[in-house]
């Protein structure tokens, strides 16, 4: 619908408002996690060839719109299972489209095979089944190493039902962060989801830094690093 025109109308309001409120640059995506919602069904419209056609349809006419303030962002989810489908690259939109990659992990700690540390969960296969899959940031700066890369999202789920051990400890996990962020010097922003109630999980799970004062206290320090205070300066792709 969208490459046939059918939401022109939207893009150039949504254009205009863009230029209007926001002066500054900022960060958009288009239809973050859309991995989701493939159909893989060729007469679907919703192929991941549909969605990049889309994507590249949306950015094209927000540029003919003459917005010159944003910084696209593809915003995958990271799930395992998607990740490693037959169809997963076909959702690339192509380098000139795309300024950022992101996606959306997140820690459990509750006795799931999530990531536990910061650098497991950089790296999670969790919901693949391919044992030559090696996690999204080794796949990200494998396939596309010249781009920035960012969590659109990143947090960890806590199970008020487990013991306050090591592993449903939020603290520990924020340590991690602030330790391992090094690692991945291609990771340029990070970006933190927060709520006390997700109703995603179906289950109510807290997803806060503010459940416990050691939480607080380490979520305050790993905002305190450098890196944190003085970001980068936003990368953009040659027009």
């Amino acid at each position: 619908d969208v490459t046939e025109g059918k939401a022109d109308d939207l893009i150039d309001r949504q254009a205009d408002y863009l230029k209007a409120n926001f002066p500054e640059t900022l960060f958009v995506s288009i239809q973050s996690e859309g991995e989701w919602q493939v159909d893989p069904r060729p007469d679907s419209g919703r192929t991941a060839q549909d969605y990049a056609a889309m994507y590249r349809y949306v950015v094209d006419r927000m540029r003919a719109n003459r917005v010159k303030n944003v910084i696209w962002v593809l915003a995958y989810g990271g799930y395992g299972k998607w990740a490693t489908s037959e169809w997963f690259d076909d959702l690339y939109p192509g380098d000139a489209y795309v300024d950022w990659i992101a996606w959306n992990p997140y820690a459990n700690t509750i006795p799931l095979p999530w990531g536990q540390d910061f650098a497991q969960l950089m790296n999670s296969t969790l919901g693949s089944t391919d044992p030559s899959y090696q996690g999204m940031y080794n796949r990200m700066t494998a396939l596309h190493p010249d781009k920035p890369l960012m969590l659109g999202e990143f947090g960890v789920v806590h199970d008020p039902n487990n013991p306050d051990t090591k592993l449903s400890n939020k603290a520990v996990f924020y340590r991690t962060v602030k330790e391992q962020l090094a690692q991945f010097p291609a990771i340029k922003a990070i970006v933190k989801f927060d709520t006390v109630n997700d109703k995603t999980t179906g289950r109510g799970y807290d997803i806060s830094v503010l459940t416990r004062r050691d939480n607080r206290r380490a979520f305050r320090e790993l905002s305190q690093l450098p890196w944190l205070v003085n970001p980068v300066q936003p990368f953009r792709s040659k027009k």
